[in-house]
């Protein structure tokens, strides 16, 4: 199986930095190289492990239009520790409707990754401003 190029960053940073780190570009690129591509942002702010730790930030997961997971950005404190798995989604090709279902453990900061792939599968457990 050849492997695919895909688009992947997680960044630790100050919330104040993150908007230097989100640019467009980014999103051009995605589409660029796969075409229609839809993304969804999910915000830290409501996840409860984020909340302990008084962070703030987001994960952002892009697909191809009904096709696969071809990026996932995280920034915030501590996210670059959940880069494993978003290199397996990416790496296997997987689906939304596929990874929605893991089972992400509360409260971690882990659970971000879960909510924005539920909600990009159509099944959002939480939403938040």
């Amino acid at each position: 199986m050849k492997l695919r190029q895909f688009i992947l960053s997680a960044a630790v940073v100050a919330a104040g930095l993150s908007s230097a780190l989100t640019a467009p570009a980014v999103f051009a690129q995605a589409k660029e190289q796969f075409g229609e591509v839809e993304a969804l942002e999910y915000n830290l702010g409501g996840n409860g492990k984020s909340q302990i730790l008084q962070t703030a930030g987001v994960v952002k997961v892009v697909r191809q239009k009904d096709g696969p997971i071809v990026g996932v950005h995280m920034l915030g404190a501590r996210m670059g520790e959940q880069i494993g798995e978003a290199m397996l989604w990416v790496g296997w090709e997987a689906y939304p409707e596929d990874v929605a279902q893991f089972i992400h453990a509360h409260p971690t900061q882990n659970e971000s990754l879960g909510e924005a792939a539920l909600a990009l599968a159509g099944k959002p457990l939480h939403t938040h401003a």
